[in-house]
């Protein structure tokens, strides 16, 4: 019953300084979660793809999110969601920052 109901993190991407793993997918969910971890100075870039991502703080003070010239501080337990027609955007942080994400992919 474990396995059905809690999957194992499973890597996507990662760079020097950050990491994407999904930590939920199943046949029967129309949408993803993912979880962001960030190391002190990390920079995630991503890509909205078409589809709008919600975004929750989950641990660490703060995280940045870029896009273009706009910017937008998100902390503890705060939620933004990222609109489709961002595009390409970059999610940094200060410190070791973790946030989960939701997509439709």
């Amino acid at each position: 019953m474990h396995e059905q109901l809690i999957q194992d993190a499973r890597v996507l991407r990662s760079g020097d300084t950050w990491c994407e793993e999904l930590i939920g997918a199943l046949p029967e969910m129309f949408f993803e979660v993912r979880r962001l971890v960030l190391d002190g100075g990390g920079q995630a870039p991503q890509r909205t793809g078409g589809s709008f991502h919600v975004w929750t703080l989950v641990e660490g003070d703060g995280a940045v999110f870029t896009a273009g010239e706009r910017t937008h501080r998100l902390a503890y337990a705060e939620t933004l969601v990222v609109p489709a027609s961002v595009g390409d955007y970059t999610v940094a942080a200060d410190g070791r920052t973790r946030l989960v994400q939701a997509l439709v992919p």
